[in-house]
Order: structure tokens, then C-alpha cells, then sequence
């Protein structure tokens, strides 16, 4: 059982001669996640708190300031989630939100060829999805260099 708001929001500035400029989030917000471990079991709500096999976060979304001009595009992005209650709280109360921005920038070849260069995590920032105890401690992807071809036929 779930409830919640999922959030779509897109705009497109009047294309100029510096190019086509838009703004784009895509967000949800969840209000309660009910669960069960077992078939008849109690329901068990883990929006932000941390129980039974895992933890949704309250609020989760991507953020985009895009640019293209001819055949160059380039995206901003912004990916945060909400912190959460921790499974085991006497050891760490809290785990936080986290806030990272990936970078990304193409260029058509031709009408077939295209190349992207991108950088996810671009400032490198350490952070940490999931802290069940004191012996583990999951964290975040570092800083990633992505290159990538696309052909179309």
C-alpha cells in the first residue's frame, strides 16, 4: 500500500541565437509506504525509517538545465534523496540526504553519429545510501567519467 504525488515540470525558454535553454524536475513525494514482511502480518510503514528489508525515502528527484545549439547539447543535472531513520539507531541515528550533480555534453557527428562525454558525481561527493550497522556501511559511486556513442540507422 502507497501514496504519495509524483512531480513532472518541463520548460522550454523561446530558442535565441545563443541556442535553446529548458528546465525539467522530476520528483515524488511519498507519504506512506505500507508493507508487509509476511503474508497476514502487520503493516509496517518504512518512509524514511528504515525497516524490514529496506527504507523509501520521502523525497526522491532529477533536476535539468539543458542547452543545445546546432549540433551541440549539454545537461546539468541535480539527483537528491531525503535522509532517513537508520535500522540500527543506537549505533547511527540518522543517515543523510544526499546531493549530487552529474555533468554531460554531446555532439552530433552527423545525422547517424552522435557522441556524449559526461561526469556523474561530478564534485566527488561521498555520500551514503545505506548504513544498516556498524559493520556495514554502503557507500555512494564515486565520481564516474562516461563516454558514449550513439549511431542511428
Amino acid at each position: 500500500k502507497t501514496s504519495g504525488v509524483d512531480l513532472s515540470l518541463d520548460y522550454r525558454f523561446p530558442a535565441s541565437r545563443y541556442g535553446q535553454f529548458g528546465l525539467d524536475l522530476q520528483g515524488t513525494y511519498v507519504s506512506r509506504y505500507d508493507f508487509q514482511q509476511q503474508i497476514g502480518g502487520q503493516y509496517l510503514d518504512n518512509v524514511g525509517d528504515f525497516q524490514g528489508v529496506g527504507v523509501i525515502a520521502r523525497w526522491k528527484h532529477v533536476a535539468n538545465a539543458s542547452w543545445s545549439r546546432d549540433a551541440w547539447q549539454a545537461t546539468l543535472s541535480n539527483r537528491y534523496t531525503s535522509g532517513y531513520n537508520d535500522y540500527d539507531r543506537a549505533s547511527h541515528g540518522r543517515v543523510g540526504s544526499w546531493n549530487l550533480w552529474d555533468l554531460a555534453g554531446s555532439y552530433r557527428l552527423s545525422h547517424a553519429l552522435g557522441l556524449t562525454l559526461g561526469v556523474k558525481n561530478l564534485f566527488d561527493r561521498t555520500y551514503y545510501p545505506s548504513s544498516a550497522n556498524r559493520l556495514y556501511v554502503a557507500m555512494g559511486e564515486p565520481r564516474q567519467f562516461q563516454l558514449s556513442t550513439t549511431v542511428e540507422f
